[in-house]
């Protein structure tokens, strides 16, 4: 059966288990480009567990940020956790996401040059 919705997995962001959270984020990641516009509701919870330096999954959060702001057109914002989710933002990935952000910082690196 197929999801139909984000906000079982959003609540899962609530709970006070670390482990729950990770499980939470990793499976946003996976849901996050057809699900975005739920996410982005929940958007300062996913920044929130990135700028929490204990959090495991940070690189997954800012991941998850990330997408959000680019499904928002937000693009400073998609590049700016793209660069903070180091190896979880793979760029082998062929996808509009990924090539989308490829030109922004590009265009970005040619600005301030």
């Amino acid at each position: 059966m197929a999801l139909t919705s984000a906000q079982g997995v959003l609540a899962l962001l609530d709970e006070p288990e670390t482990e729950i959270k990770v499980h939470a984020i990793k499976k946003l990641d996976k849901m996050v480009d057809n699900f975005w516009a739920e996410i982005a509701n929940a958007i300062g919870k996913i920044e929130s567990l990135y700028d929490d330096e204990k959090f495991q999954s940070r690189d997954v959060a800012a991941l998850v940020a990330s997408k959000v702001f680019y499904h928002l057109e937000e693009l400073d914002d998609a590049l700016r956790y793209a660069l903070c989710a180091g190896n979880a933002f793979n760029l082998t990935v062929k996808n509009d996401y990924v090539d989308t952000l490829l030109a922004k910082c590009i265009d970005e690196y040619i600005r301030v040059r």
